[in-house]
Parts: C-alpha cells; structure tokens; sequence
C-alpha cells in the first residue's frame, strides 16, 4: 500500500489480461486511464465467467540450462561444475545450434541439460530473477571473441541443474522471494525472518 501526494491510500493492483500475461499498477493510475479510454469496461461481478475459460497462456519461450564442451585448460576444474542459465523466445535445441561461434557459448559445442517453458511471461523476465537469485554462484569470465573484442558472458554459474530446477518451481509458484541460494552448500534455503 502506498500513498499519494494528498496522504490517500493507492493500492497495488494484479492485473490478469484475457491472453494470459500479468501486471501491477496502482490502483488510482489504472482508475485514470479507465475513465479516459473510450472503450474501457469494468466487470462488477465476482466470476470471471467466460474471460478466462478454458484458456491456456500461450508459450513465450523457454529457460535452459546447459554445460560447456569447451577444451579451454583454463576451465578444466569448472566445466563440469558450471551451467549457463539462459532464456529464448525459440527451443533451448536452436539456441544451441550456433553455440560454438557464440561467445555467450564460450565458444565451444553445448547441451542442454534442462528446459522449461514460459507462458505468458517474457523468458528475459525469469532468465533475469534467476541470475540475480543465483549472483553469488556467477562466474566472472572474461574471453576474446572471434574478432579479438573481449567479451564478458555473465550467464555461467557453478550450480546444480537441481537447484536450477527449484529454483523454477519456487517462480512459477511466486515464492522465490521467500528463499535464498547458499553458494557454499549449493542448496536453496528458506530466508530466516
């Protein structure tokens, strides 16, 4: 709950739009732009009836995890540890497929070790939440390009496809918030309040 500049109380709305995607606004700007469109309804009755049903979000892309075949000796200690945590609008199977002229790839062959759907959700939106929940595992590397340009891929991380994977079920059940990666132990913990 916020307030407004006259000390009113503005709350925080979630809004579920009838393809499926979510936002939050404050309850006095959506009010505003209700009133001023033209073509604005308001349902007054509890049920969401016919709106959402049988409705299915659509698939946006997907999160994927995968491992390095990179003969690189000086992630010969690593490789088999780290996992990169990205997202595309694709398959995990076509961002792969160039992987090894990729330096995001590290420049070496890749597989894909887990992969997960994302409906109605932008993938850059849980692929974000992911590598700040994960930031304390997050590999600094640094590695020329084809080009010789020094690229700083920062989707590498030493942690288990398992964590990865609670991780994912804590998004999708919106409890993320209530846990943390212990870096040391390689575990998702709840927070201590």
């Amino acid at each position: 709950m916020t307030r407004t500049k006259g000390d009113q109380k503005d709350a925080r709305l979630r809004i579920i739009y009838d393809n499926g995607t979510e936002s939050g606004h404050l309850l006095r700007s959506f009010g505003k732009a209700l009133y001023r469109a033209d073509n604005s309804r308001r349902v007054l009755a509890p049920q969401a009836g016919p709106l959402f049903d049988g409705q299915q979000a659509q698939v946006t892309g997907c999160i994927y995890v995968a491992r390095t075949h990179s003969q690189d000796p000086a992630l010969a200690d690593l490789k088999h540890h780290m996992v990169k945590i990205g997202s595309t609008a694709g398959t995990a199977r076509e961002r792969i497929a160039g992987a090894a002229t990729d330096p995001t790839f590290l420049l070496a062959p890749a597989t894909v070790v887990a992969e997960y759907e994302t409906k109605g959700v932008p993938p850059k939106k849980i692929e974000g939440l992911l590598h700040r929940f994960f930031a304390g595992a997050c590999l600094n590397l640094r590695l020329p390009d084809r080009l010789g340009k020094s690229v700083d891929p920062r989707e590498w991380f030493i942690v288990s496809s398992e964590a990865v994977e609670q991780a994912i079920r804590l998004i999708a059940t919106r409890k993320l918030h209530l846990y943390r990666y212990d870096v040391g132990d390689d575990v998702v913990v709840e927070r201590n309040v």
